[in-house]
Order: C-alpha cells, then sequence, then structure tokens
C-alpha cells in the first residue's frame, strides 16, 4: 500500500512523485517540488578543512597543554582566545566562541574530536604514564 506524507509544518512546499507502471522498462522515478521552504537553510555541520587548519594551528599554539585541554578549557585559556581574537579581528568586549570561528563547531563533541586527532599526532604514545615515560626517555 502507497504511504502519503502528512504536513506537521506550515511549509508551502509540496512534492509530486510520479512512479512508472513498469519500472523495469522506464527505471526513472520523477520527483516534483513546487514552491520554496519557508524557512532557513539548516546550519552547516561539516567543518571546511581551511578552517580545521586554521583551528588546528590555534591549538598547536597551546603547546604543551594540549595533553589534557578540553572544549571548555580552550575557552578559558587566556592565551588561546588572545590568539582566536586575532585571528578573527573581534573588536567585541566579550570572548567570540567558538562557533564565530564556523557554526560547526559549536558542537563540543565535534571540537573534542578535533582536539583528540592533533592530540594523537603529538602525543602517539598517549597522555598517561606511558607517554610520559617515552617523552622523558625521549627527550633526555
Amino acid at each position: 500500500m502507497r504511504g502519503h506524507l502528512e504536513s506537521h509544518t506550515d511549509c508551502p512546499v509540496c512534492y509530486e512523485i510520479y512512479v512508472p507502471n513498469d519500472l523495469e522498462t522506464h527505471p526513472e522515478i520523477i520527483l516534483v517540488s513546487r514552491n520554496s521552504h519557508s524557512y532557513p537553510d539548516p546550519r552547516p555541520t561539516r567543518t571546511p578543512e581551511t578552517i580545521k587548519k586554521m583551528f588546528r594551528a590555534l591549538l598547536q599554539d597551546t603547546g604543551w597543554r594540549l595533553a589534557d585541554i578540553t572544549p571548555r578549557k580552550l575557552s578559558l585559556d587566556a592565551g588561546f582566545m588572545a590568539n582566536f581574537r586575532l585571528r578573527l579581528n573581534w573588536q567585541k568586549e566579550q570572548d567570540p566562541p567558538l562557533s564565530s570561528l564556523h557554526p560547526s563547531l559549536g558542537n563540543f563533541d565535534r571540537v573534542s574530536r578535533l582536539i583528540e586527532e592533533l592530540r594523537e599526532e603529538h602525543f602517539p604514545d598517549g597522555t598517561g604514564l606511558k607517554g610520559r615515560l617515552t617523552f622523558a626517555f625521549i627527550t633526555v
């Protein structure tokens, strides 16, 4: 049995789907959209590579503090925020949120993943006891 779409918003968009009677000889289905959406596009969820590179560069400036940094600690780190303000040319009194660099960075889980990727590059043996012993052995 064919289903039907129920409208739960006041969006004026209407879709019409045309399916041929014989899909084997005519395997194309036509979808026609009428009108335009009455609401804005969704916020971007993917972080562009250029933004990732800029964010990684800002993270690398934290130096050894990268070992235990979190998104919340980033927003409280005066050195990071000073560099962040400088890169964004931020003129307001309050510090900018990470999402001012890109909306996808408003998601702290995404920011945590970006931090973890960089952390694994800089500390391949981890930041625990094993990683510290390896680091101490190499630097001596």
